[in-house]
């Protein structure tokens, strides 16, 4: 989580880009915008963690890297010498569209990177490698019981101006965030930042694992995923949850039986 220190920071400034009404006022919710950001952080990195111990599985958020290897001969020195540059692609997206987009739209990227853990592993799958399958439903049920955090969250917001706060930048967040892991900006940029500048991808966007799942179950997880903002505003805790589960098998079954006639 050490990573996500300066990363929140980022994420604070743009998600506080617009209460910049005075110094003093802009500068408070940049740091309470940037502390709720770490803590939403730090809990989705426990609740990931929960859902992955079912299946025998630790799971760490990191950051989405590339890199590049530059080998030259120094003549000098009469060596090879080889240069590797790693760079967070999280990190210049969320800048850069925060920019050009005037604090408007950003995108907020994790990568996962999964642990086996092979005493645990042993009776819940035929494979040591966590197939694709588990880790979208690891994906699916941490969002959603990030969302369900949330719709408790706002009943007690009235409780005190910080959870009022935290409420609502918690929203915030959720809301960049779960569009953001829809969209497989890997795909995306990969013939910009593989083929024109050279670099390759050492861990992936959460869009390009999702996309992977098969038709029915992509499709159900991108209609549901949708729906999470606006049934969180909604919704109490208990009816959210059915409502969630009840879109997401309709979808699942409506699209696996067109897939299955055609």
């Amino acid at each position: 989580m050490k990573n996500y220190i300066l990363y929140s920071i980022i994420v604070g400034f743009f998600l506080s880009y617009y209460t910049w009404d005075s110094i003093y006022r802009g500068i408070i919710n940049f740091v309470f915008a940037s502390l709720f950001t770490f803590i939403n952080f730090s809990i989705m990195q426990f609740l990931f963690n929960i859902v992955a111990g079912y299946y025998g599985l630790q799971l760490e958020l990191d950051n989405v890297l590339i890199k590049k290897t530059v080998t030259k001969y120094y003549h000098l020195k009469r060596e090879v010498i080889s240069k590797t540059s790693v760079v967070p692609l999280n990190y210049i997206l969320t800048i850069l569209f925060g920019l050009i987009t005037n604090g408007l739209l950003y995108p907020i990227n994790v990568s996962l990177r999964f642990i086996v853990i092979e005493s645990k592993r042993i009776g819940k799958s035929k494979s040591l490698d966590p197939s694709f399958g588990e880790k979208i439903r690891i994906i699916f049920f941490s969002i959603f019981g990030m969302w369900l955090i949330y719709t408790v969250l706002k009943y007690v917001s009235w409780l005190n101006p910080v959870i009022s706060a935290y409420a609502f930048y918690t929203y915030k967040f959720l809301l960049i965030f779960t569009i953001s892991s829809i969209i497989p900006f890997g795909m995306i940029l990969a013939p910009l930042v593989v083929k024109k500048f050279g670099y390759e991808f050492t861990t992936n966007f959460i869009g390009d694992l999702l996309i992977f799942s098969n038709r029915p179950t992509y499709a159900a997880l991108v209609f549901t995923l949708i729906f999470l903002p606006i049934f969180s505003i909604f919704l109490d805790p208990v009816l959210f949850s059915v409502f969630v589960t009840i879109i997401y098998s309709v979808v699942w079954l409506r699209t696996k039986y067109l897939v299955e006639v055609s």
